[in-house]
């Protein structure tokens, strides 16, 4: 459970005349860890992206406005990056971040997640696992980010963002460029997105994600199109693409049934489905039951099963 602390920042000087800011932080974590196997690996247990960080926000001088900030860290060894520097003191940034909110809307500078995450990959993103696939738009997080998220216009939203000195640098002032809008009406929630990339060995994205919520019941299908790139090791030009994808969730009373599938459009014809089923174990526990299958046109079919326990505080 959140822990939330409600501080008073009073004057220096206890004769000068005392001076209340409120300030909101909350302390929150999630640790995951799972047993997983299949036919293409060995029984293993694994970190699945546990994390611990801190976020409020504090008035300003400025009428209605407040100061927001998140920082955030993945703890815990990630087995994809043995070896790497990332592992050393089982700890990496995910979110670094400060920002202003208002009637104007809210602006944040730093690593975050980006418009494009939020609005379109979540749309089918929902397992508890790392979803089986990577999506040709799959921009997660952005570690030079600034970006600016708009109030509500009866229903409508929109968000852009700039990159910055990213890992993938251009040599430009501005590596890449997000823009998102999106839709909200009963049950439906429609958002369209672009990403461009400064760099021609980066494709650019144009995509489209729907989600319907019907009682117990969540579809999403989301739609990206890669256009053309140059590969940046063969410097061979990559064809376009449309990834499509699709989830759904249905909450019953001991938990949540899960499933997802995908479909690459690549040369390989990389295509797949995962299943689980979540069990809660009351409101910050969750067991989990995963099966994953994912198929090409020229190898056997690879399964990967995983039971996973998260802790949510």
């Amino acid at each position: 459970m959140k822990k939330q602390v409600l501080a008073l920042a009073i004057a220096a000087a206890t004769s000068a005349p005392a001076f209340a800011l409120e300030t909101t932080t909350d302390f929150y974590g999630s640790l995951r860890l799972k047993l997983t196997d299949g036919s293409d690996a060995a029984t293993d247990v694994t970190n699945n992206y546990s994390r611990i960080g801190i976020k409020g926000s504090v008035e300003t001088s400025l009428e209605g406005v407040k100061a927001l900030y998140r920082y955030e860290v993945g703890v815990g060894k990630w087995d994809g990056d043995e070896g790497s520097s990332v592992n050393e003191g089982n700890i990496r940034s995910r979110l670094a971040w400060v920002g202003l909110e208002g009637d104007f809307g809210t602006v944040k500078i730093g690593q975050d997640w980006t418009p494009y995450a939020q609005a379109l990959t979540f749309t089918t993103d929902i397992t508890s696992s790392v979803s089986p696939m990577y999506t040709p738009g799959g921009h997660y997080r952005a570690d030079s980010q600034i970006s600016y998220y708009s109030p509500d216009f009866g229903g409508f939203s929109f968000a852009a963002a700039t990159m910055t000195d990213t890992d993938e640098n251009t040599g430009e002032n501005i590596d890449s460029f997000e823009l998102t809008g999106t839709v909200k009406a009963d049950m439906f929630t429609v958002s369209l997105g672009t990403v461009q990339e400064a760099e021609d060995t980066m494709a650019d994205v144009i995509s489209i994600g729907v989600g319907m919520t019907a009682g117990d019941l969540y579809l999403g299908v989301l739609a990206e199109n890669q256009s053309e790139y140059d590969d940046s090791d063969t410097g061979e030009e990559v064809d376009s693409a449309t990834t499509l994808t699709a989830a759904a969730q249905y909450d019953v009373e001991t938990g949540a049934i899960v499933a997802y599938i995908y479909d690459l459009d690549d040369a390989a014809g990389t295509n797949g489905f995962s299943a689980e089923y979540q069990h809660s174990l009351g409101d910050a526990t969750t067991v989990w039951v995963e099966f994953q299958n994912n198929s090409t046109d020229d190898a056997d079919d690879e399964q990967m099963y995983s039971v996973g326990l998260k802790v949510d505080f």
